[in-house]
């Protein structure tokens, strides 16, 4: 299979699965929303620093290193599933003995034990890891969603249940903890892969020397993103993390999105050709330019209709949220730059290049947070905001530095996308600002916005339109 097929072929079931993934989570977190209350989620809001702290330490970048790793062997993959699971176990062991502490510092006796069993989650992970990675390398992601939606199905079904039977913040535990277990075993049931029983010392070096640069950035990236509901947690109430949390998400929702369809795909991709500079910037640009021209008015879509949205979905007990959510979905118009940014570096071999821009990244936002603490949360996601607008040049920056693509071709590439999205934006909401119905406001402001932006890029031909029609056309025309 040529490599432009096997892009096509493995975006595609990229699609496949994280959409249905994702809107699979989307609908039971309306559901799990209703039925549970902000402070729910404010509890489990708390530990998620914990989690994702601990998930980058499992890691340690081996993943990357052996998608990057053009000579991998079943050595370097059995090396990597014993380490993941042994500091997997580590990092159990240290939350378990913890718990009683998290849950004296944040006044929360509930902690202790909600830790000790969430915390299970980490070894399942790590058991799966792996897996997950040949897949990736591989570009199956067609097997990826198999495992991805049964798991979000079944265990949305047990976090459902118990919400409904009135046990609380126990059944979003439920929920993640069961979605782990159930995605480790599709796993190894779908692909049948098992380790050697050898573990490597000269496979650990080459790999760790790869992927302590990428630790040491995602640790930064999640320690930033997770602190936030740490501070929150400890100033404000927890029913106030928890309007936090939900309007985080919700606008989190496009760039998780993106970053599961095209970034891990753009990753292995980039790889592949990195030897040829030429190739892999147009790559790069056509990535770009196809990512944002879908991200981008997602984005402005969800701004628009924060409102209704969350009245018509979550209800008018989240309605605090409404301004959060308007503030963090314009804080994540950027973000995506910066994950395609990484991959392209990454692919390179540059881990300490994107370790440094990530330290740089993240003391300029840490710096923001604690100006933007005192004057409350809203100023805080402004901050976001901020934060997000800097982290865009700085990777221009990079990108320039280190591969001489232009600042004036890495702007025009998705500046168009931006004034396109903000038109419509605009002309949407004065179409139908004035509408009392919160079910025909939702209906009628989507349904403009995205005949309004459809119309406009097919007229200027967006590239990830004609992209689209184009592989359209062929898969019609193969029939």
């Amino acid at each position: 299979m040529s490599l432009k097929n096997e892009t096509i072929k493995g975006t595609i079931w990229s699609s496949i699965e994280k959409i249905s993934f994702l809107g699979i989570q989307f609908i039971l977190q309306i559901v799990l929303a209703r039925l549970l209350t902000p402070k729910d989620y404010g509890i489990i809001g708390i530990l998620a620093v914990f989690i994702a702290v601990s998930n980058t330490f499992i890691d340690s970048g081996f993943t990357s290193a052996l998608i990057q790793k053009k000579d991998r062997t079943e050595v370097d993959f059995s090396t990597a599933f014993y380490f993941n699971l042994v500091i997997s176990m580590i990092c159990y062991s240290i939350l378990y003995f913890s718990a009683p502490y998290i849950a004296k510092f944040y006044q929360l006796p509930i902690l202790t034990s909600i830790t000790r069993v969430l915390s299970v989650s980490l070894i399942f992970m790590a058991i799966s890891a792996v897996n997950r990675t040949k897949l990736q390398i591989k570009l199956d992601f067609k097997t990826q969603a198999k495992a991805s939606l049964t798991s979000a199905i079944l265990s949305g079904i047990i976090g459902i249940y118990l919400a409904y039977k009135g046990f609380g913040v126990w059944a979003l535990v439920a929920q993640q903890v069961s979605n782990s277990l159930f995605n480790m075993l599709f796993m190894f049931v779908l692909i049948r892969w098992k380790p050697l029983f050898v573990f490597s010392f000269t496979s650990f070096r080459k790999m760790f020397s790869y992927g302590m640069n990428l630790m040491f950035s995602n640790l930064l990236d999640n320690i930033y993103i997770n602190f936030r509901p740490l501070i929150i947690g400890k100033f404000f109430s927890a029913s106030t993390l928890g309007l936090y949390s939900r309007a985080y998400q919700f606008a989190s929702f496009p760039v998780n999105m993106s970053n599961s369809i095209f970034v891990r795909v753009a990753f292995p991709l980039f790889s592949k050709v990195q030897d040829d500079l030429t190739k892999l910037l147009n790559i790069y640009r056509k990535f770009l330019k196809i990512i944002f021209g879908i991200y981008i008015p997602i984005i402005f879509c969800l701004f628009l209709v924060s409102r209704p949205f969350i009245i018509v979905f979550l209800g008018n007990k989240w309605s605090g949220s409404i301004v959060l959510l308007r503030i963090l979905s314009l804080a994540f118009m950027f973000s995506c730059f910066t994950n395609i940014n990484a991959s392209l570096l990454l692919s390179k071999g540059y881990s300490n290049i994107v370790l440094k821009l990530n330290l740089i990244r993240k003391a300029i936002a840490i710096s923001i947070f604690f100006i933007m603490l005192p004057f409350g949360l809203n100023a805080i996601c402004w901050g976001i905001f901020i934060y997000g607008l800097i982290s865009l040049f700085l990777g221009m920056f990079f990108v320039n530095k280190n591969f001489n693509l232009n600042y004036k071709i890495q702007i025009f590439d998705i500046l168009p996308i931006y004034i396109v999205s903000i038109i419509c934006t605009i002309i949407s909401y004065l179409m139908f600002m004035s509408i009392i119905s919160n079910i025909l406001q939702l209906i009628l402001l989507t349904v403009s916005f995205g005949t309004l932006y459809l119309s406009i890029s097919w007229f200027f031909k967006f590239d990830f339109l004609t992209e689209g029609i184009n592989l359209l056309n062929k898969k019609l025309l193969n029939k």
